[in-house]
């Protein structure tokens, strides 16, 4: 490591001294007993108190600066990870006779992440299969039917994570996203595909017929729901960030690469198992009830009525909602409250000045340094240290705001001073008079991007008013720039979205009232969604943000199967109320399972370690609930109002 500044080995600038051999500061503790007048100087020094011990004095700090804070290669990632638990074990140590330790810090964020990401998917993947097998055994009652989706979904994900590792792509809190989304998303395909060949076999077609109608009858419509699903992936690659990017690419391509599996491997596996398949007329189940029950009220004029009004009401209440959301991008308080990382992160922020910080580059105006330049960086020190969100000013000439005024008064003494003092300390790398750069770190309390991007504007307009050339840098900065950049980009890429798989909607079906009307239904749960998250202080972050784009090309598979029936029904001469009904009945079924798995699969991200995945975990799932009954409800009741009898053989 670099440095290492703690109360032992930090100097007492307020003692500074000019000898013959330059600047000389004796070290802040000189002797083990300190002192009431030492204890009281301590209190009021201002570099110590916040940073290297709290006020009440019963907390110290330690500031450590790994050497790959200032070059990242001289680390390796195995080094890194090695350097911090070696930290965290010596720091454990120290926790002895009543006295507690604590860690924390952008590295030991990262590596925290890392750990937490790989817990939760090493969770995840098993506890989804396990989801997927239960609801397809419990829904077929026949092993050999349940394990056809799962193979699927294991080849396919397969193939998306393979080529995952082929590529080298490191996991990340996005990233981490994709096998579970990947793994409920490949299942609905086969779970249509198998629904129809029992249905074949149930009107007494053979097996290997019904196999081949399966594949016909609903072939173009999964294969339509594929590329909308794509493409609400696709939209995310305008994003400027890579992880993002990297996700929508391999979501993309998993959801391609499912659909030729599925249409590939399950009818060989129907042809494989042969009559060892069993197949009968379902009985009125819950699911069955359910769709009449929702016919019913579509074709009531009554309660068609009641679902537009509903309808109207859910809008007018989820537009508020939309104006009330905030970013919540803070990472430490994504995780749980009881994590480590966490509780020192938190610790910190209330004894000591926090573990966040903005950095700043200072242009100096040249090579020699001006008395003027120093006072003018020292008056905005003082300026930023007033800011209700500042805890604490580092810089190369914080100190001399403790030195004796008469070792300051003379210009030339100064400029002196200002050049040899970080030279005498730990802080070289603050100051260096031949790249004409001065670095100062302003110290903050864990907050979100917005607050964070906040002061950073409030520090740059105090710069410029006072004419000191100021570049704003520092992870916590670039971070906070990235995570504001995401959320913004992701929700333009919902425009994206909307128009790509909306448009691809209109030219499938051919008809751009069934492509207007089908908007409704699919724009609504998103609607719905953003309003809840509005209402309930649940803040976009990177994951969040991205529930509409995902979860828009997943909604829109069901509007893709019923309206495919609809148009099919239409055209062999059904009024729009019989080919509703022919289109509920025929494919209700499999949309309420494929609902089910989906819902149950997303869901099982709620074991997960951030706060910001867990919410998409349970908002995605609950948007595709909203979704089923906007399919089943508001589409039917908009399409029975929107069409006209003239249109009978063009939709």
């Amino acid at each position: 490591m670099s440095s290492v500044i703690s109360l032992t080995t930090a100097p007492d600038l307020s003692r500074l001294n000019m000898t013959l051999f330059g600047l000389a500061a004796p070290p802040l503790i000189e002797e083990d007993q300190l002192t009431t007048a030492r204890i009281a100087a301590i209190r009021a020094n201002g570099t110590i108190i916040g940073t290297l011990l709290s006020a009440d004095l019963r907390t110290a700090g330690i500031l450590v600066t790994p050497e790959s804070a200032s070059s990242s290669s001289t680390f390796t990632f195995a080094e890194r990870r090695a350097w911090l638990s070696h930290v965290r074990t010596i720091v454990a140590g120290h926790a002895r006779h009543g006295y507690q330790t604590y860690v924390a810090g952008t590295p030991f964020e990262r590596n925290d992440v890392d750990i937490y990401l790989k817990r939760d998917q090493q969770t995840a993947i098993p506890l989804v299969m396990i989801i997927l097998l239960s609801v397809t055994y419990g829904l077929y009652r026949q092993l050999r039917l349940a394990l056809i989706p799962m193979g699927c979904v294991a080849l396919s994900l397969a193939w998306t994570m393979g080529l995952v590792g082929f590529i080298g792509l490191p996991l990340n809190v996005i990233t981490s996203l994709l096998p579970p989304v990947l793994m409920v998303v490949s299942v609905s395909a086969a779970i249509h595909l198998l629904n129809a060949f029992l249905a074949a076999r149930t009107a007494g077609m053979a097996h290997r017929e019904a196999i081949d109608h399966a594949v016909r009858d609903i072939g173009t419509a999964c294969g339509l729901t594929a590329l909308t699903t794509m493409l609400g992936f696709f939209s995310l690659l305008v994003s400027p960030v890579p992880a993002v990017r990297e996700f929508a690419l391999l979501a993309g391509l998993g959801v391609g690469m499912a659909f030729v599996i599925t249409f590939t491997g399950v009818p060989i596996a129907l042809l494989a198992a042969g009559a060892h398949i069993s197949y009968w007329a379902e009985a009125q189940g819950p699911i069955e009830r359910f769709l009449e029950r929702s016919l019913r009220w579509v074709l009531s004029h009554r309660h068609r009525m009641l679902i537009y009004w509903v309808t109207l009401a859910i809008i007018l209440l989820a537009l508020p909602g939309l104006f009330r959301l905030t970013e919540g991008t803070d990472i430490i308080r994504t995780l749980k409250a009881n994590a480590p990382l966490r509780v020192s992160t938190e610790f910190i922020d209330r004894h000591l000045t926090g573990v966040n910080a903005l950095e700043l580059i200072v242009g100096l105006p040249e090579a020699e340094l001006q008395p003027a330049f120093i006072r003018r960086v020292l008056a905005f020190s003082q300026h930023l240290r007033a800011l209700p969100q500042v805890t604490s000013v580092h810089s190369p000439w914080e100190g001399l705001q403790w030195i004796r005024p008469e070792l300051l008064a003379d210009d030339r003494q100064l400029r002196v001073i200002a050049t040899l003092l970080p030279l005498s300390l730990p802080l070289d790398q603050w100051l260096n008079v031949n790249a004409h750069a001065l670095r100062m770190s302003i110290r903050t309390r864990a907050m979100g991007s917005d607050r964070f991007l906040a002061l950073a504007r409030d520090v740059k307009g105090q710069a410029e008013a006072i004419g000191l050339p100021v570049q704003l840098t520092g992870t916590n900065y670039l971070l906070a720039r990235m995570s504001r950049t995401l959320v913004f980009t992701q929700l333009r890429s919902l425009g994206l979205a909307i128009v790509l798989i909306l448009g691809t909607m209109t030219l499938a079906l051919r008809s751009w009232r069934l492509g207007a009307l089908a908007a409704i239904p699919n724009l609504l749960p998103p609607l719905m969604i953003f309003g809840l998250m509005g209402w309930c202080g649940i803040g976009l972050s990177t994951a969040t943000t991205m529930i509409a784009s995902v979860a828009l090309g997943l909604v829109v598979d069901d509007t893709i199967h019923l309206l495919y029936r609809y148009r099919q029904a239409r055209r062999t001469g059904h009024d729009p109320p019989h080919a509703i009904t022919e289109a509920i009945r025929h494919t209700g079924r499999a949309l309420a399972i494929t609902t089910l798995i989906l819902t149950l699969g997303f869901w099982a991200g709620l074991i997960g370690s951030f706060k910001p995945t867990v919410a998409f975990s349970f908002l995605t799932g609950l948007t595709m609930i909203l979704a089923l009954l906007a399919d089943v409800l508001v589409l039917p009741a908009c399409l029975l109002s929107g069409c006209r009898d003239r249109n009978r053989h063009g939709q």
